[in-house]
């Protein structure tokens, strides 16, 4: 891996390839069409078989990607705009979910995060958010908590997620040696998600990250 390949990107190359061993399948979400570009190059470069959506995308062609993304296994990852391919879409050949980046207005995450978790999905269903420590993606997580908390204040139930979800958020200084702590989250992940793991051993020179994981059954 690159010391030069952005975080994030090394991250969902991990990832990507992770998943690909357990036969599953990735819907990659982003704010932005300049990350796509990057995260569509780096495929490239890996060897990957993608398919993308966004705003630029035509409405025939829309269907026509969904389609050929539903009927061919072989094309592991599908790199979408969280606006466009967050609504009226149906997945559920895929269940990965990466949220790259977060909005503001937490629903449409949860409606990206819908597009594979919904009727016809026989599989897990795993959503990856990825956050940087100490940046300003910690006040966005923060806002769409407080908006969260805001709707179940009012509604009382507020949204709910599905009673069968599990959900870990770990918190891991990866610059440096875990501590106690920290490897006991990372131990604890892996006991409670096998089948999905992070490859802790290529992660040991970046950045520190923080990767929330809720898994769906």
């Amino acid at each position: 891996m690159s010391d030069d390949c952005p975080v994030f990107v090394g991250l969902i190359s991990s990832l990507v390839s992770d998943v690909s061993l357990q036969n599953n399948r990735v819907l990659v979400f982003s704010q932005f069409t300049m990350m796509l570009d990057i995260l569509e190059a780096y495929l490239k470069i890996r060897g990957y078989k993608w398919l993308r959506l966004d705003g630029s995308t035509s409405v025939a062609d829309r269907q026509d990607l969904i389609d050929k993304y539903s009927g061919d296994d072989s094309i592991l990852v599908f790199l979408l705009s969280t606006r466009a391919g967050g609504l009226g879409i149906n997945l559920t050949s895929a269940n990965v979910v990466v949220i790259h980046d977060l909005d503001f207005n937490p629903y449409n995450d949860k409606q990206a995060e819908d597009r594979c978790h919904r009727l016809g999905q026989s599989k897990e269903v795993y959503i990856i958010r990825l956050i940087s420590k100490d940046t300003i993606d910690e006040g966005i997580l923060a806002i769409a908590k407080d908006k969260l908390k805001l709707e179940r204040d009012i509604t009382e139930d507020g949204y709910c997620l599905p009673r069968e979800k599990m959900d870990v958020t770990m918190k891991v200084n990866l610059c440096s040696s875990p501590s106690p702590l920290e490897f006991q989250c990372l131990h604890t992940f892996v006991l409670h998600y096998p089948n999905f793991f992070v490859r802790k051993f290529e992660l040991c020179n970046w950045h520190t990250v923080d990767i929330g994981i809720a898994v769906y059954k």
